[in-house]
């Protein structure tokens, strides 16, 4: 058995516990004693009960004093508000960035190339006539202001073809000059004068055709095969023949003929004259052709057929297109 009082082991027929010395066999003592265990057993669960609880208070109240020394070091770094504020400081609501705005690029009204004399004159700092002067009267005197107006105006006109070499000048070149010279001293304006000349002589057209026509010619060269130094070469050789080409086709469309007829004289005063710059550079193009690998019927057909068709067609179109649809 157990001694009811220190729980230790004990042989059945003791009387006394050898341990703690209770009386075991004593009922009362052992129902009093018991008691007194049970009533000390209960008061130490609530002795350790209450000392948790004021562990947990403690606990509470140091979080809490904690807690309120960082709302006041919070407090002590925030700005005070200005005076005659009515409302305290109080952090802005976070709002979205706005996209960026694309600021559109600056668009340019583009620089007319075929630009008129006057305004070239201004530009690039050239002696002009001052209004009011006979700049527009005496063009035969090589000391007088007229002469050195007309030499100015060809020296413009001159700049709206790249290409042109600085010392050619061909008829129509000193005929627009002078039609632009003479609607000045009737009191034309410089746009007035400009356009005038240039509905006369059609050097625009004649430029802008010759573009055309020589891009054409190089692109047909490469795609044959030959060389990019050769393809120059009959670009610079064909310049001059659109140009002789044009003066001889307009000639004959503003005297009446028609595109077949002009065509014809073109054909006639270009290429049937085995002596003529025209008949020579086709003649010389076909054998690079050839030489490149084409057959001679092929290089016969394109040079004496689908190129010259190309060179008369763009005489008809540039001849034929309105001033108003010429994107200058």
């Amino acid at each position: 058995m157990f001694c009811w009082k220190c729980g230790k082991e004990i042989p059945d027929e003791a009387q006394f516990c050898s341990y703690c010395g209770t009386d075991v066999k004593n009922t009362g003592a052992a129902k009093t004693d018991a008691g007194v265990g049970e009533k000390r057993d209960y008061r130490a669960f609530v002795a350790i009960g209450i000392i948790i609880l004021l562990l947990l208070a403690a606990a509470t109240i140091l979080i809490g004093a904690l807690s309120n020394r960082e709302k006041a070091d919070t407090a002590a770094e925030t700005p005070l508000p200005s005076e005659g504020s009515s409302t305290a400081v109080e952090s802005p609501a976070p709002t979205e960035t706005p996209a960026p705005t694309k600021i559109p690029e600056p668009t340019e009204t583009p620089r007319p190339r075929f630009i008129s004399p006057e305004q070239y004159a201004l530009e690039n700092g050239l002696d002009w006539p001052t209004e009011g002067s006979d700049a527009w009267g005496n063009k035969k005197d090589p000391w007088s202001e007229g002469f050195k107006t007309l030499d100015t105006i060809t020296t413009i006109v001159r700049s709206w073809e790249d290409s042109f070499p600085s010392s050619y000048l061909t008829d129509e070149d000193y005929t627009y000059a002078n039609l632009y010279m003479q609607a000045r001293a009737d009191g034309k304006s410089d746009l007035e004068a400009h356009e005038i000349g240039l509905e006369e002589t059609g050097i625009d057209r004649r430029i802008l055709g010759k573009e055309e026509y020589v891009q054409y010619i190089y692109d047909s060269a490469i795609s044959a095969g030959v060389s990019e130094y050769d393809a120059e070469e009959f670009v610079d050789r064909e310049r001059f023949i659109w140009d002789f080409a044009w003066k001889t086709y307009k000639y004959a469309r503003d005297n009446g003929s028609g595109h077949e007829q002009s065509a014809g004289s073109v054909e006639w005063a270009c290429f049937s004259n085995i002596n003529g710059n025209g008949y020579i550079n086709s003649s010389e193009r076909k054998q690079k052709y050839i030489e490149s690998g084409m057959s001679q019927a092929d290089a016969e057909e394109l040079v004496y057929s689908v190129e010259r068709d190309k060179l008369y067609s763009c005489l008809q179109y540039w001849y034929e297109i309105k001033r108003e649809d010429i994107e200058a």
